[in-house]
């Protein structure tokens, strides 16, 4: 209830944020950093809290209301949108949840500039979202691999996409494609040299009535 009164009320005064700073429900404290009328010293002292949801709630300052409070959920739901402000794109590029640095990359909204940033970025799955997945149609760049893995079990996509998919650093996706029966020869061949056992199986179980 606190939380949704300083999502909706925009007058809440300074001395009320402060006391509300310390309260030990880390969503409130969250919410207080979200707040403009949070006093610049407050916000300082929630820049290092202990709980990281708080902490990036003093970086998310920068995104609009609306933006502020969605859950991560909701974040990566709006950013599958071509027309996403290039300032909201810039902030959560440099989130702390490496799965909205994730969206990000496979966002339409994402300009250059920032995909060359998140290629460097120290997570692999950020990498390859940059380098590999934007290349995939949005329905399924944003897809879980489990769900990418599934859906391969279910349809037979274009070749491009099974190509795509095959370079995935998932071992389930790329053993869905071992098993496609749309799977050409030549991409066969490439994962018969994988690593991942799991894979190998799945060319071998492609021989089995």
């Amino acid at each position: 209830e606190i939380v949704d009164r300083l999502r909706d009320s925009v007058e809440v005064r300074p001395d009320v944020l402060t006391a509300l700073a310390s309260s030990e429900d880390w969503t409130v404290r969250q919410a207080v950093a979200w707040h403009d009328n949070t006093p610049d010293d407050v916000v300082k002292k929630l820049a290092d809290d202990d709980d990281s949801d708080v902490s990036q709630a003093t970086r998310d300052r920068k995104l609009p209301k609306t933006w502020r409070f969605m859950d991560r959920d909701e974040k990566i739901e709006a950013l599958k949108s071509d027309d996403v402000p290039s300032e909201i794109i810039e902030s959560l590029a440099s989130s702390e949840d490496w799965r909205l640095r994730q969206a990000v990359a496979w966002s339409p909204s994402a300009p250059e500039s920032t995909l060359t940033i998140l290629k460097e970025d120290e997570d692999d799955d950020i990498k390859e979202a940059v380098i590999t997945e934007r290349k995939l149609p949005i329905d399924w760049r944003f897809m879980s691999g489990w769900d990418k893995a599934e859906r391969l079990r279910e349809e037979s996509p274009e070749l491009t996409i099974l190509e795509i998919l095959a370079q995935s650093r998932d071992s389930d996706v790329r053993r869905a494609v071992a098993l496609h029966p749309s799977t050409p020869e030549r991409l066969l061949n490439t994962l018969r040299e994988d690593s991942d056992d799991s894979v190998q199986s799945g060319i071998r179980e492609r021989d089995l009535p």
